[in-house]
C-alpha cells in the first residue's frame, strides 16, 4: 500500500490513461472484426439470393422449352430429332411455328434476353466486388472449396455472355445453354450452392 502511495500522481494518471487507451483500442478492433465478419456474410447471403433467383428462372424457362419441344414432337416428329437439343431444333423450325408455338418461343427468348441476362450480370458484378482471398482465410477447406466453385462460376458466366453476344442478335435463337448437346462451354457449377451453404451454416455456430 505504501508503495502505491509513493507513486507520483502524474505517473498514476499516465498509467491509467494508457490502460484506457489500450482498452479502447482492443474494443475498437473487436468491433471492426465483427463488422467485417458481418459484411462478409451479408455478401454471402446476397450471392445465395442470386443463385436461388437464377435457379428459379432457369427451371421456369426450361419447363417452357420442354413444352415447346413436346408440341413440335407431337406435330412434326420427323423434324425433331433428340440429338439436336432445344435451341437448335427451335432455330431450324422457327418458320414452321404455329401461333401457340411462337408465343412459347417468344416467352423463352424474352427470359434469356431479360431475366437471365440481368441475374447473370449481377453475379458477375458480385464476383468482381468479392474477390475470395479478401473474404476469408483460404487455409480453411470450406473457403477453398467455395473459391474453386466461384472460379467455375466466373468461367461459366464469361462463356455464357460470349455466346449470348454471338447468338442472340438472331431472332430465331432463344436459349443460351453451355453444356447441352453442342457442349460449347462448362455447365453451371453444381457444387457452388452446397459449398456456400456450408459457409453460411458455419456462421450460425
Amino acid at each position: 500500500m505504501d508503495v502505491l502511495n509513493s507513486i507520483p500522481d502524474w505517473l498514476a494518471n499516465a498509467f491509467f490513461a494508457f490502460l484506457g487507451f489500450f482498452g479502447k483500442l482492443l474494443f475498437d478492433n473487436f468491433k471492426a472484426q465483427r463488422k467485417n465478419r458481418k459484411d462478409v456474410f451479408d455478401e454471402m447471403y446476397k450471392l445465395k439470393t442470386l443463385l436461388s433467383e437464377s435457379e428459379s428462372i432457369f427451371h421456369d424457362q426450361n419447363y417452357k422449352a420442354k413444352q415447346l419441344m413436346k408440341l413440335l414432337t407431337s406435330r412434326i416428329p420427323q423434324e425433331t430429332p433428340n440429338s439436336l437439343g432445344f435451341d437448335e431444333t427451335f432455330h431450324r423450325l422457327y418458320e414452321k411455328f404455329t401461333p401457340e408455338e411462337r408465343e412459347l418461343f417468344s416467352l423463352i427468348r424474352s427470359t434469356t434476353m431479360n431475366s437471365l441476362k440481368r441475374v447473370n450480370e449481377e453475379m458477375m458484378v458480385w464476383l468482381k466486388k468479392n474477390e475470395i482471398y479478401k473474404l476469408n482465410n483460404l487455409s480453411d477447406s470450406k473457403w477453398a472449396i467455395l473459391e474453386a466453385q466461384l472460379n467455375l462460376l466466373r468461367t461459366h458466366l464469361n462463356q455464357w455472355h460470349d455466346k449470348f453476344n454471338a447468338f442472340m442478335n438472331d431472332e430465331r435463337r432463344c436459349l443460351v445453354y453451355m453444356a447441352d448437346e453442342k457442349r460449347q462451354g462448362i455447365r453451371f457449377p453444381q457444387e457452388l450452392e452446397p459449398a456456400l451453404d456450408q459457409i453460411l451454416a458455419h456462421q450460425k455456430h
